[in-house]
C-alpha cells in the first residue's frame, strides 16, 4: 500500500539535467474510486511540485502552474482529471 510520496530535488532527477516533466492524467471512476488514498497523494505531490523554489525552465509543473494561475485558473496544479464520483461511464 501506497503511503507517501516524495518530491526527488532535481539534482537527483536523470539523467543529469533532466527537468521536471509535467503530465496530466485522466482517470477511470473505478480506478478513482479504487485508489482514492493514490489519486490523493498523486494530487498533493502535483501541488508540492507546482509551488518547489526551483526554476520554471527546469520544472514544468511549476511553469505551466504559474501560466494557468496568471490567467486565473482556480487549481492550477491540478493534474489528476476523471468523472464525477460515482459516474463510472466513458
Amino acid at each position: 500500500r501506497v503511503v507517501r510520496y516524495e518530491l526527488l530535488p532535481l539534482d537527483e532527477l536523470r539523467p543529469a539535467g533532466r527537468p521536471r516533466v509535467d503530465v496530466l492524467a485522466s482517470l477511470s471512476g473505478i480506478f478513482r474510486d479504487s485508489f482514492a488514498n493514490v489519486v490523493e497523494l498523486l494530487d498533493d505531490l502535483f501541488e508540492e511540485a507546482a509551488q518547489a523554489d526551483e526554476p520554471p525552465e527546469r520544472n514544468y509543473v511549476r511553469k505551466h502552474a504559474l501560466e494557468l494561475a496568471g490567467r486565473g485558473c482556480e487549481r492550477p496544479a491540478a493534474r489528476l482529471f476523471s468523472n464525477p464520483a460515482g459516474d463510472y461511464g466513458s
